[in-house]
């Protein structure tokens, strides 16, 4: 099969092996996201060659933090997303684009393999738990709300290390904000990553890391099982057709769509995504940044239920849209190339 083809429908055969791939391709698939999503954010200009290691989490930074901010104030969200930017520049610095970047570096490549490992592992188990014929091979190609079942599987296991990495990313990102300003003060000390780990162990232990963990399971358990589900409509809707499955046996495709296939479907993917959980992704912002007593519990918001009535008795609907429009703009580049590089890995891996 040519490099540029990405199967389709799997045998079984070929599903398990997917599965086992699967971690590394999801490396793969963060690290070029980080790329992407950085250059879609400030140029090719402003990169460095180690810009090209991130990972998911952090690929696009700038758009992120603007986006977080956004969220959190709603000053900032009224201004905008680039003038936003521009005073963080102005204020900070360009490395206040990059506040709390080593957190979701350390942990979104982890993100990844669990969360790609997870959908992988559960396609393989129901594909050969509930569609395989007497030969082994799947009967036909797997409906689509198994798609769905395995996305929110892979999420459901990724929060372990997505709620962590989000809450020491979200209190860095906002250091330093105060009385509704969307820059931070030069005043303000600015601490490190592992200060902020370090300090939120210290005085909340795990509950305090952890903070926000039911909103974390909100978001990304039905989120990535949309995010999945879209992915594999769109692509078979624009990249398998009946001569795609001509000449396979029971049914199932050797052929595929090709990578622009895949491109679309997951930067469409990705888009939907992200649109459909941003109103509890805000909800989940604002609780991890809120302080907490000494046993890690919060001190403003006991559950997302209280965040969310006092954002909507405070701004209405359009309190839960703040900083959707970086976020959404981001994620179409990163989603559909990580994707194919997902794909590509996969295949080229012996």
């Amino acid at each position: 099969m040519p490099i540029t083809s990405i199967p389709g429908v799997h045998t079984i055969e070929e599903q398990e092996v997917r599965a086992k791939e699967s971690p590394i391709g999801g490396m793969a698939a963060g690290l070029t996201r980080a790329l992407t999503r950085v250059v879609a954010s400030i140029g090719k200009s402003g990169i460095s060659g180690t810009l090209a290691g991130m990972s998911e989490e952090v690929a696009g930074y700038p758009l992120d933090i603007v986006s977080t901010r956004m969220k959190i104030h709603r000053e900032a969200a009224k201004q905008g997303t680039f003038s936003v930017m521009k005073n963080i520049v102005k204020h900070e610095g360009f490395k206040g684009l990059f506040s709390g970047l080593a957190s979701p570096l350390a942990g979104s490549a982890l993100l990844n393999a669990v969360l790609f490992g997870g959908y992988e592992r559960s396609l393989a188990h129901f594909q050969k738990t509930f569609f395989k014929s007497e030969h082994g091979h799947p009967m036909t190609a797997l409906p689509l709300p198994y798609y769905f079942y395995a996305g929110a599987i892979g999420g459901l296991a990724s929060t372990i290390v997505t709620c962590p990495v989000d809450v020491v990313k979200n209190k860095m990102q906002v250091m330093g904000l105060g009385h509704g300003s969307s820059a931070a003060s030069t005043s303000v000390k600015q601490l490190t990553t592992f200060d902020v780990f370090k300090s939120t162990m210290r005085t909340g232990g795990l509950r305090g890391i952890y903070l926000g963990m039911v909103p974390t399971l909100l978001r990304d358990v039905p989120g990535y099982g949309v995010y999945f589900f879209v992915y594999e409509s769109l692509k078979r809707q624009f990249g398998i057709s009946e001569h795609d499955n001509e000449g396979s046996e029971n049914g199932s495709s050797h052929g595929g769509a090709n990578i622009a296939t895949v491109i679309l479907s997951g930067g469409l993917a990705g888009m939907v995504y992200h649109a459909s959980v941003h109103p509890i992704d805000v909800c989940k912002s604002i609780i991890q940044i809120q302080e907490t007593d000494d046993k890690g519990r919060p001190k403003q918001f006991k559950n997302i239920f209280q965040c969310a009535n006092a954002i909507y008795k405070s701004h209405g609907l359009k309190g839960f849209a703040g900083g959707i429009g970086p976020t959404v703009l981001r994620s179409f580049p990163a989603s559909g190339i990580g994707f194919a590089v997902y794909e590509l890995v996969i295949k080229l891996l012996p």
